[in-house]
């Protein structure tokens, strides 16, 4: 019988690699991993057991460069004319970052935030009429240009999507009455999906209302939350668009079913609604939140993903990873900023990820998008596996070791194959390992260092070195509006503009059950800044 795990000689493996030993910490102490390590761990890798299809992972674009902190002191129309966009990082940190970001880390999903600053004072009461000149998107466009569009390039390069979310959240705090009105608010995302299609040939992917709603001074509560999504996605869905409707986003994935009973209890909330998301401000090991989503999003038909989480550290987000792959069967997983996943310094212009980033590198650098989630259950919780199938049909295993000892684990039922191994511990990050070789009908002996996550997979991983792989181009951010380029008008109809009311007509396409709304054309939406 021929079986090579990790090469000859595993005993003392974890060791003879500078794995961290059974130091305990006051904190290990009062966690599973203090235990000591328990007998061969059975796994079986159950590929007739499917579960969700893996969308991406992701973080929110910067707002380095906008003069954020600036506005909210003074939040005017004035003093956001008065305070342009600033250079921000320089473009060859910022290709080396889009590459780290891209071939590293794996990302493939952005989270692009708006707010308040966008429409400052009302631009017309009337809904079907637009006043382009009372629009500000120059933030937006820069986290565009600078950041957007060469991660875009790069994750096409590979071959895969690059996603894009809008959520509203960027000083959503001093937000005007006028904006969280459901027509006023759907008027302007349809001004800045125009301007995007017009600016960048881009559409949203999905739109989240609001970010974090009725939290720290947020605005939103379900019911507004329910409105806003159903005028959103409805006037959206009749201007053209294939943008889907996200949410609730809430900083305590608790709240999560108060915001889906509003949703079900709105004409038109749920027409276009598609992904149900959260975050982890709240108790970030909540198990049965995590399972209410699983079981809501499966009722409402949609998928589920946690859209931010910037607290905890190493293992613990490692956990908190598993926790959503798992029990809320999760499509898609978000860290956060740049800040929560990289250490920048600004005096050099270097930068190195932090090791919180390390172990999400063990699940985003090889869990692709398309990848199918199969069944791997542990016996032993301190063991936590977690296991899917490539778009290739290529076995990927992730197993995160709560011990603070080294643990023998034995996985069943893998694809035969050469399998890379990497793991990453305290002070050990991205430590490859010998590859091992699984024969068919035989199983796969590991020892799993301790207080770790291990990555096994049949996949491999794109590199930057891809010869298909087309360079970063990073275009200087525009200094002048784009020119005005009208969506083609609906049959009988013109475009409307300032003062002027589109004719009536017939409308199509039309959501069932949704908010009122009438279709209209609209010149490209520009600033006046």
């Amino acid at each position: 019988m021929k079986l090579v795990a990790l090469s000859a000689g595993l005993a003392g493996l974890a060791i003879l690699l500078g794995a961290p030993t059974a130091n305990v910490s006051a904190a290990d102490e009062a966690n599973p991993a203090a235990e000591k390590a328990a007998a061969l761990i059975p796994l079986v890798f159950d590929a007739a057991t499917t579960y969700q299809t893996w969308e991406g992972w992701g973080q929110t674009l910067s707002t380095t460069g906008c003069p954020v902190e600036k506005w909210a002191k003074d939040p005017t129309l004035a003093t956001y004319d008065a305070n342009p966009v600033a250079e921000g990082w320089p473009q060859d940190f910022m290709a080396k970052l889009v590459d780290d970001i891209v071939f590293e880390l794996g990302l493939t999903r952005f989270r692009l935030e708006i707010g308040p600053q966008v429409e400052i004072e009302q631009d017309t009461e009337d809904p079907n009429v637009v006043n382009p000149k009372a629009f500000r998107f120059q933030w937006q466009d820069a986290m565009i240009e600078r950041q957007f569009l060469p991660l875009k390039r790069r994750i096409e390069g590979r071959r895969e999507k690059a996603v894009l979310y809008v959520s509203y959240g960027l000083n959503s705090a001093l937000s005007k009455d006028f904006l969280l009105q459901p027509t006023n608010y759907a008027k302007m995302a349809e001004v800045f999906a125009r301007r995007l299609k017009s600016r960048y040939d881009l559409e949203v992917d999905y739109w989240s209302v609001l970010d974090e709603p009725g939290t720290q001074g947020r605005p939103g509560y379900p019911k507004l939350y329910a409105d806003l999504a159903s005028a959103v996605g409805t006037r959206l869905a009749m201007a053209g668009f294939t943008t889907k409707m996200s949410g609730p986003e809430c900083a305590d994935i608790a709240q999560v079913p108060d915001y889906v009973r509003a949703l079900q209890n709105t004409a038109g909330a749920l027409d276009l609604f598609r992904q149900l998301t959260y975050h982890l401000s709240g108790d970030a090991a909540n198990v049965s939140g995590r399972q209410a989503v699983r079981d809501l999003a499966k009722k409402l038909d949609v998928s589920g993903a946690q859209t931010r989480w910037i607290g905890g550290k190493d293992l613990e987000v490692a956990r908190g990873i598993y926790l959503c792959l798992t029990q809320a069967n999760a499509v898609a997983w978000e860290r956060g900023s740049y800040e929560s996943l990289y250490q920048i310094d600004e005096a050099k212009w270097t930068f190195e990820k932090n090791s919180s980033a390390w172990h999400v590198r063990q699940y985003s650098r090889y869990i692709r998008p398309g990848s199918v989630r199969v069944r791997m259950d542990s016996p032993d919780e301190n063991i936590q596996p977690v296991a899917l199938l490539s778009p290739r049909q290529n076995a990927i295993v992730v197993l995160i070791n709560n011990r603070a000892a080294m643990q023998k684990a034995r996985i069943s039922g893998l694809p035969a194959g050469n399998y890379q191994v990497s793991y990453t511990a305290s002070q050990a990050y991205g430590k490859a390992l010998p590859d091992a070789t699984v024969d068919k009908d035989l199983p796969l002996d590991l020892e799993l260092p301790a207080l770790s996550v291990l990555t096994l997979t049949a996949e491999g991983a794109v590199s930057a070195a891809d010869e298909n792989i087309k360079p970063a181009l990073l275009p200087k951010p525009s200094t002048s509006p784009a020119p005005a380029t009208p969506r083609p008008a609906a049959p009988g109809k013109g475009p409307a503009t300032k003062g002027t009311r589109p004719p009536a007509g017939k409308r199509s396409g039309r959501p069932t059950g949704a908010a009122r709304a009438t279709r209209s054309s609209w010149p490209a939406a520009r600033s006046s800044a």
